[in-house]
């Protein structure tokens, strides 16, 4: 069976369709905030969606279906441990893969919204509030906010509580521009700019670095990197030297900085990439510490295990604190879910590994920058992370996908 007929919308279903997805492109704003960083007014306009399109004869890709497991473990894991604002926090996060991921299918499958008309829309917004913070007032735009976290010598946050945040969701507007049916590189360039010079995030930053090395890679492997493309990249690597030699008193400067003279003692030197590499590192550990068994949804599993490991290392973990949550997209996973978190994991990179790519180091360089990122301290909540999947998934490409998945009940 190939890709459904798209079927013809109502006024409603358009205005849904369009409201929602402003939600997953602003995750940050809410006219009552709460106190998560991200919001979840997506999440219950997904709930809503799926009463307002969902029927019985809807069919979705089994990569998507996968997702229903995470959530329904998380789910029984939450009445074990009992139900608080942690572990609802914790719970939705699955629950948003899962609903998200299953309504925007069918959004992009039926065609409600050209999603690459509003791709320049979105970009422009978030680079829009982020250069007239950065020239003239550091507090536009952050009424709807509930919490701001920035310093002088940091980027702005546009409409999200802090850089890095910013800096994430102009990579999610890059990732979706590079897989539109037109890649929109205009946008690619545009937010490219964004993070370095806006938002000046040096995590973000590491990860565009490392997806264009992928790419170069893999084109000098299959030898297709042409003698234009190295005149191109020396243009560039001067052009880079002489803008970011103006930004020598930032932080993302002297991030970068001690990349390049040794990665190595980035964390011991740096406060932040220490705090978030423990983060990293623990959860991670912990998962195979517990042999691979699930700790459950609760924060105080996660505490717990934090302190010990940093009793036990604090030459190595000198900055480093448990927070809210889990600062790692998979290691919040890993740790939570022990090896039923493989599931989100295969999800992610069947839906990358199937879709249909112009070139395989444009395919290989994605599969790398989405990876990054999920170590990173990126949420499981954050909406634009199910709305990148159902957009892979809803690639005609992955139709025999679609042929072995079964029918919405």
């Amino acid at each position: 069976m190939g890709t459904p007929a798209p079927t013809r919308s109502t006024a409603a279903v358009t205005f849904f369709s369009v409201l929602l997805i402003c939600t997953v492109f602003f995750p940050y704003l809410s006219p009552f905030p709460t106190a998560s960083d991200t919001q979840p007014i997506a999440l219950l306009l997904g709930v809503v969606g799926l009463f307002l399109l969902l029927s019985h004869e809807d069919r979705f890709p089994v990569s998507i279906w996968m997702l229903a497991i995470p959530f329904a473990t998380s789910v029984l894991m939450s009445l074990y441990s009992g139900i608080s604002f942690e572990v609802v926090r914790n719970v939705s996060g699955y629950a948003s893969l899962f609903i998200l991921s299953m309504v925007a299918h069918l959004i992009f499958r039926r065609r409600e919204i050209d999603l690459g008309k509003y791709l320049p829309w979105f970009a422009g917004v978030w680079l829009g509030v982020g250069i007239v913070q950065i020239l003239f007032d550091r507090q536009f735009g952050t009424f709807f906010l509930g919490d701001v976290r920035t310093t002088s010598l940091r980027g702005a946050t546009s409409l999200s509580p802090e850089p890095t945040f910013f800096a994430t969701a102009l990579l999610f507007i890059i990732f979706f521009s590079l897989t539109a049916p037109r890649p929109r590189m205009g946008i690619v360039a545009a937010c490219t700019a964004g993070i370095l010079f806006v938002a000046q995030s040096a995590q973000i930053t590491l990860v565009l670095m490392m997806g264009v090395l992928t790419f170069a890679l893999v084109r000098i492997l299959l030898l297709q990197l042409r003698a234009w493309h190295m005149f191109l990249a020396v243009i560039f690597s001067v052009a880079i030297y002489f803008i970011v030699d103006s930004f020598s008193n930032t932080r993302i400067f002297s991030v970068l900085q001690m990349v390049a003279e040794n990665p190595a003692t980035l964390t011991l030197i740096d406060a932040s990439a220490n705090n978030r590499a423990s983060h990293i590192l623990i959860s991670f550990h912990g998962f195979v510490d517990n042999f691979f068994l699930p700790h459950g949804v609760h924060r105080d599993a996660w505490v717990e295990y934090f302190y010990q490991q940093v009793s036990a290392r604090p030459d190595l973990f000198w900055f480093a604190f448990p927070g809210d949550q889990i600062m790692s997209g998979y290691g919040k996973a890993f740790f939570e879910l022990g090896f039923l978190s493989f599931l989100i994991f295969v999800t992610i990179n069947s839906c990358l590994l199937l879709r249909s790519w112009p070139s395989v180091a444009l395919k290989w360089s994605m599969i790398i920058m989405v990876n990054l990122l999920l170590i990173s301290a990126i949420p499981l909540s954050h909406p634009m992370i199910p709305v990148l999947l159902a957009w892979l998934s809803a690639d005609p490409a992955q139709s025999r996908w679609a042929d072995a998945s079964c029918r919405a009940s």
